[in-house]
């Protein structure tokens, strides 16, 4: 599976947000990731929520902002 990048607009929407922990990197990471919340609960969570962001960040993009 190819892994997910951000796009150049997403990019510029998380610097603008500036979140202490959502960074382009932190999220180019965390958005590929696939943890089993049986095998490791603490990275399952951490994915879900950079996921959840991102889906944000994508939408705004997607509305232009």
């Amino acid at each position: 599976m190819e892994k997910k990048k951000l796009t150049e607009a997403e990019k510029e929407i998380v610097k603008k947000l500036a979140h202490s922990l959502y960074t382009v990197d932190f999220l180019e990471e965390w958005i590929n990731r696939n943890d089993n919340v049986f095998v490791n609960a603490p990275s399952a969570l951490q994915a879900c929520n950079a996921k959840g962001f991102y889906e944000a960040v994508q939408l705004m993009a997607k509305k232009g902002r």
